[in-house]
């Protein structure tokens, strides 16, 4: 649905006056680099809030890579391209980097109408608007890592720690492996047998074997050579 102007004005107003309070925040916490910011068009990427990120209780990072990256957005049915983003793991939002003239505006995009987005050559999907809507996984969006017969998605994550009165994040990524319609939530080779089967099961087995795939110790490079590898056999 279009933004009224008048929406639109009073977007551009609230960020010329929070504009100082955010760049604030920003050289406090010091928490983004990547080189200079690029200026890029506004347009309706204004359908958006101003964003504060910083945790003050929290130690860590927040970002999937704490660098901004250079990617591109499917919003409400068009594509925005080389737009400087930041992607919130721990708020599950896509950030906007707007530039100004000497500094820079972060606007968290409204993830209703975000569809897709890449950030460099990592891709990601609403799950609201994919075809994976229906599996019961819980929305958000979720990296997806191969797509075919069989999807492999992950489910970035971040979770609060707190030892002697000190907090931090730790990473608790979740893989699934989403095949006719159901997800599979992957944490050992054992939660690949309801989708394999036991007729399959020796077959698959040998495979990990040979590759030598320890998923207590695999990083997500095993889990997408195990959908890769089902992708290329038999499963019906």
């Amino acid at each position: 649905m279009p933004v009224p102007n008048s929406t639109i004005r009073k977007s551009i107003l609230f960020l010329l006056l929070i504009l100082p309070i955010s760049t604030f925040i920003y050289a406090q916490g010091g928490r983004i680099t990547g080189g200079q910011i690029p200026k890029t068009s506004y347009d309706n990427l204004l359908q958006g809030r101003i964003y504060f990120p910083i945790y003050p209780a929290i130690s860590g990072n927040q970002y999937l890579m704490r660098d901004w990256s250079a990617g591109n957005v499917l919003l409400q049915g068009r594509w925005y391209s080389n737009l400087p983003l930041l992607f919130d793991i721990y708020a599950d939002d896509l950030i906007y980097l707007a530039s100004q003239e000497e500094s820079f505006d972060l606007i968290r995009l409204i993830k209703p109408y975000i569809q897709r987005f890449n950030l460099g050559d990592r891709q990601f999907i609403n799950l609201a608007h994919s075809p994976h809507r229906k599996t019961g996984l819980k929305p958000g969006f979720y990296e997806v890592q191969v797509e075919g017969k069989v999807t492999y998605l992950i489910k970035r994550r971040l979770e609060v720690i707190t030892e002697r009165a000190i907090s931090s994040f730790l990473r608790k990524d979740i893989h699934y492996l989403v095949y006719d319609g159901q997800a599979y939530r992957m944490r050992n080779k054992k939660s690949l047998l309801p989708l394999i089967g036991d007729q399959r099961k020796k077959t698959v087995f040998s495979f990990l074997k040979k590759e030598r795939i320890r998923f207590k110790k695999s990083d997500d490079e095993g889990w997408r050579k195990v959908a890769l590898y089902l992708n290329s056999i038999q499963l019906d």
